[in-house]
């Protein structure tokens, strides 16, 4: 006897038993049993990383794997979505894969401009010869959050003068009076002694 833990589905024209054997009395399915008339039994599948992430602004390949997982070749309808409204490159809306061969596919997701949006896309292959027969990915794409580091200004000893930066980004101490400021990943800060006179500095 087969138990199986959901449905059995059989594919044929004529099914030969002996005698008054019934396939429920050799299958137990919890979910059924359900025969129909002989058919190719296709299969798809498109696989991608789940996560990505990149810079703001940017534009990011997404690289997909279409497997045509079949006995025969097949088309395949592509479509694709998104929960966020990017800017989204074009797909092929069909393609042709041989059985049992993968085609690379490769997306281009535009980023927006503020760090930390999320955005789900998603790709769906559907056969053309078996509507029934499709395949999705889900791919997260984040655009990455800024990172900011704080830079503190220590002065010791009994002379005068101040500590000034300079960036491209942001300037923000001028130490003297602010000696404490936030600056973001990536930013070059250079910071520039300057004695007051009679004194030095030495650091």
């Amino acid at each position: 006897i087969l138990q199986a833990g959901g449905q059995v589905r059989i594919f044929a024209d004529e099914i030969l038993l002996n005698g008054d054997v019934a396939l429920s009395s050799i299958i137990q399915a919890t979910d059924g049993i359900v025969v129909g008339p002989s058919k190719i039994l296709r299969e798809v599948s498109v696989t991608a990383a789940g996560k990505l992430s990149a810079e703001p602004e940017v534009t990011l390949p997404v690289n997909l794997t279409l497997s045509n997982n079949g006995p025969e070749a097949d088309t395949y309808t592509l479509s694709v979505s998104d929960s966020a409204g990017w800017t989204l490159g074009q797909l092929p809306s069909a393609i042709e894969v041989k059985e049992l061969d993968t085609v690379d596919l490769v997306l281009n997701v535009t980023l927006p401009a503020t760090h930390g949006e999320t955005n789900v896309i998603t790709v769906t292959a559907t056969s053309q010869a078996d509507s029934e027969v499709k395949a999705t990915a889900k791919v997260q794409v984040v655009a990455k959050e800024i990172t900011i580091y704080t830079l503190n200004i220590g002065k010791n000893g009994s002379g005068y003068g101040t500590v000034t930066a300079s960036s491209g980004k942001n300037s923000g101490i001028d130490c003297g009076s602010t000696c404490t400021e936030n600056y973001s990943e990536g930013n070059t800060v250079i910071l520039t002694g300057t004695p007051a006179d009679g004194s030095t500095f030495a650091g």
